[in-house]
């Protein structure tokens, strides 16, 4: 099942033609759409509301480990050379009230463009400083309402590697008017790269998961051992590896060629995530 979250119907719209998706009359809590495989969910604007309706959602539609989530919107750009209209795929969600940052697991390759989100509690206006104000630090291009919620509400249900964050820039943060039918064409914009990525996550990884064969789990293994890894560190190794053999076809090739140096096996943990790091830079 693919999960679909966002905050406006006109955000929505393109996405429900799309998939021809139902509205389902038996839920009079929010506005839900589905088909046999994808469920959308229309949480009204901001954290608060993001957050009951994802667990709403995922309270009464419990995800497999074979699901994926999305949370698609439109963002506001700190910087004005961002393009009206451009995608991104939100690397660190910063909730602005709490400070507290949030990482999906960027395990799957694509072509976008990627940055940090910070989620403010209020719409932006138009005075400049409030929109350098809220927009973090350097690495942190774009400011919505909805996902530090969203993320704290489907993490419940889901595992990092399933949560992906989908952001379409429609405004600077300066007062400019956005119309539904504005955001529904920035959305139109963006479609058909959107759904042919997730449809194939969903279909060749999720859905199906690549297995190890015996030699290349003596290969995790080594990983496992020589850098210390905790039991979400080799989960996440698993998750990368699959996805890597997916693409690739090998493992342990690549595997013993970071593993063959000096510096093994790493003398502490704090060590073992530095490389941890650095291979999964490598296998993605």
């Amino acid at each position: 099942m693919i999960y679909i979250s966002t905050a406006l119907y006109c955000e929505a719209q393109p996405f429900i033609q799309h998939y021809n998706l139902k509205k389902d009359m038996t839920e009079s809590k929010f506005q839900i759409f589905r088909n046999d495989t994808i469920i959308l969910i229309i949480t009204k604007t901001g954290s608060i509301n993001a957050a009951i309706g994802v667990t709403y959602l995922c309270s009464k539609h419990i995800p497999e480990p074979s699901d994926v989530f999305i949370n698609i919107g439109i963002c506001a750009a700190k910087k004005k050379d961002i393009s009206l209209g451009n995608l991104f795929l939100c690397n660190k969600i910063i909730e602005q009230v709490t400070g507290r940052s949030y990482y999906p697991d960027m395990l799957f390759a694509h072509s976008f463009l990627e940055s940090g989100i910070v989620s403010s509690p209020n719409i932006i206006n138009d005075k400049k400083e409030n929109v350098e104000e809220k927009a973090g630090g350097d690495n942190e291009f774009l400011i919505d309402m909805e996902a530090a919620g969203v993320y704290q509400g489907a993490s419940i249900f889901f595992q990092p590697h399933q949560l992906i964050f989908l952001k379409v820039v429609s405004d600077y943060g300066t007062g400019e008017k956005i119309t539904p039918e504005k955001v529904t064409g920035l959305m139109e914009g963006n479609i058909e790269k959107i759904t042919s990525w997730v449809d194939q996550i969903h279909r060749n990884y999720l859905v199906n998961p690549v297995s190890f064969l015996p030699e290349e789990e003596e290969c995790i293994s080594k990983v496992v051992t020589n850098l210390q890894c905790s039991v979400s560190m080799e989960y996440q190794l698993r998750q990368i590896l699959r996805y890597h053999k997916l693409i690739h076809g090998s493992l342990c090739d690549r595997i013993n060629q970071y593993m063959d140096n000096s510096d093994m096996p790493c003398k502490t943990k704090t060590e073992g995530k530095i490389y941890f790091e650095e291979l999964k830079s490598k296998l993605i």
